[in-house]
């Protein structure tokens, strides 16, 4: 197991979802792996939506599929310049060998988490995430722990 988000995967309730995300984090580029301003927010981001998804008794596969999203969320986010507005969308590809690691719902819950981690700032209009559902949930996340006028600690 890499040593990056190590304590968060052993978080993670199910043993396909610890080795899904392992493994996808093993191939993450370097230019994801050596920014460590990069770990830190995602460690942030996975810490909100672990405590909100515990205040709503969400656990299982469900929150599995929704933090495992969120550890992957920017694995492309800085590999090219010209494409970090449409980083969502290069993890798919990126992580393509391991989809075999989840059922099939599993992982399309996952990479839905990864395509809509930026709300409205997401590449494609369709991909935007609605209020109430998991995407939307991270999303907010995502912006809470971007915002100067709040201090996430982990």
């Amino acid at each position: 197991m890499t040593d990056i988000f190590k304590k968060e995967i052993e978080e993670l309730e199910n043993m396909d979802f610890q080795v899904f995300v392992s493994n996808a984090i093993q191939i993450a580029p370097e230019s994801f792996k050596s920014d460590e301003s990069l770990i830190e927010y995602t460690r942030k981001v996975f810490r909100v939506v672990d405590e909100m998804l515990a205040i709503d008794r969400i656990t299982g596969y469900v929150r599995d599929a929704i933090l495992a999203g969120v550890l992957l969320s920017d694995l492309a986010v800085n590999e090219d310049p010209k494409y970090s507005s449409i980083h969502p969308l290069l993890v798919r590809p990126l992580i393509e060998d391991f989809k075999g690691d989840l059922a099939v719902q599993l992982w399309e819950a996952t990479l839905n988490i990864v395509e809509a981690h930026e709300g409205s700032k997401t590449p494609i209009d369709k991909l935007a995430p609605k209020p109430g559902t998991p995407e939307h949930l991270v999303a907010l996340a995502n912006q809470i722990v971007r915002s100067e006028s709040i201090e996430v600690k982990i």
